[in-house]
Formats: structure tokens, C-alpha cells, sequence
């Protein structure tokens, strides 16, 4: 996963997906191998601490199912994607 996606150290992702999920594992276990940084939150995509995380931290990925990118969509984020996100 991580040569595939090619994650590298400077990657950082926040936990849009709960870890007891097998996709929102991978998202940790393969970011933790790249020595890749995790922001960690219990926050929903579409509350405004997600958003404010996603800036602040200066995310670079966030890994969603159908459903995160309609809320992602839905709650205006697509408009205001911060400048280091780089892959969805």
C-alpha cells in the first residue's frame, strides 16, 4: 500500500475513518510504515473541528468510503480544501 500510493514520510492524514474499520486500519498501519505523521480525531467529516483540524495540521490525504466525500461535498469542505491536501 504504501509504494502503491506512495506515501511518504511528510504525508500526514487524519483518522476520517474509524480504525476498527479494515480501511481505516490500512490508513494507519501503512502511514505508520511510510514513518508518515497521523492526525488523530473522533471528529466528523462535517464538523467544523474536522475542517479546522485538516487546515492547522496541514493534512495531506484523507482516506473516505462514498459516504465521507458526500458529507465532505455536502458540508462545503470541497470548496475549501486547504492548500496541503493532496490526495483523497
Amino acid at each position: 500500500i504504501v509504494e502503491y500510493l506512495a506515501i511518504q514520510s511528510t504525508d500526514r492524514a487524519i483518522t476520517s475513518l474509524p480504525p476498527h474499520y479494515s480501511y481505516g486500519l490500512s490508513v494507519l498501519n501503512s502511514h505508520l510504515a511510510a514513518g508518515a505523521a497521523l492526525v488523530l480525531t473522533d471528529a466528523s467529516a462535517i464538523d467544523p473541528e474536522f475542517r479546522r483540524l485538516c487546515e492547522v495540521a496541514t493534512v495531506t490525504s484523507i482516506a473516505g468510503v462514498p459516504y465521507t466525500y458526500e458529507l465532505l461535498e455536502r458540508s462545503g469542505f470541497m470548496e475549501w480544501a486547504p492548500a496541503s491536501l493532496q490526495t483523497m
